[in-house]
């Protein structure tokens, strides 16, 4: 496993378009569904992005409950959302929506295929707090590794071969807020929806 630090969208960006590869991004919110209908605070996206080629589920930490649920949340959000009105959490309708890894577990993303990269934006709940993302191959080995900084909202990203899942949280007892998945399959056709070019917009 590889540990690497803060990868910024715009460098990925910067290496994805100067490849020879063509690449498929896709970038959830969590706010609308893949139909485009609003995504309602409490909503489960276990399945809700399916045909995006993404699952999610919950790694809840030891004593942390069972509920394998993954959630669309808009409460206790302070300062407001990342990008209204909903963060992707561990928690339904009723329950803050911060998260972090010792206290309450991990959201999970499970690929249909490998990806190259894969960003997540990282809210902290206090000026200490930060997040942690893990990458894992198709045997379930840790790959890499990714920390934002404190106090920082910001993406935190990976770029390795052969990304097939990852999981994500407040680092330890850290507590964070976490919206705006977005993940790269390379040699792929572009749809309009999903290109680097069209994602660019939304980081600006």
């Amino acid at each position: 496993m590889r540990r690497i630090g803060i990868v910024s969208l715009s460098l990925i960006l910067a290496v994805c378009c100067s490849s020879a590869a063509i690449a498929q991004v896709v970038h959830i919110d969590f706010d609308t569904a893949s139909g485009g209908a609003p995504v309602s605070n409490g909503t489960v996206v276990n399945t809700l992005y399916a045909s995006y080629g993404v699952t999610f589920d919950a790694v809840r930490c030891a004593g942390c409950g069972t509920d394998p649920s993954v959630y669309a949340n808009s409460n206790c959000l302070i300062n407001g959302p990342i990008s209204p009105p909903n963060v992707v959490t561990l928690f339904g309708i009723t329950t803050c929506s911060d998260i972090a890894e010792n206290a309450l577990g991990l959201v999970r993303a499970t690929f249909f295929s490998l990806m190259d990269s894969v960003c997540i934006r990282v809210k902290p709940v206090r000026s200490t707090d930060f997040a942690v993302l893990h990458a894992f191959n198709t045997a379930d080995v840790e790959i890499a590794t990714a920390y934002s900084t404190a106090g920082t909202t910001q993406d935190v990203c990976i770029t390795a071969a052969g990304i097939k899942k990852v999981t994500f949280s407040g680092s330890g007892l850290n507590f964070a807020w976490f919206d705006d998945l977005v993940f790269r399959v390379e040699s792929t056709t572009p749809t309009t929806r999903h290109t680097w070019g069209g994602i660019k917009t939304l980081y600006r």
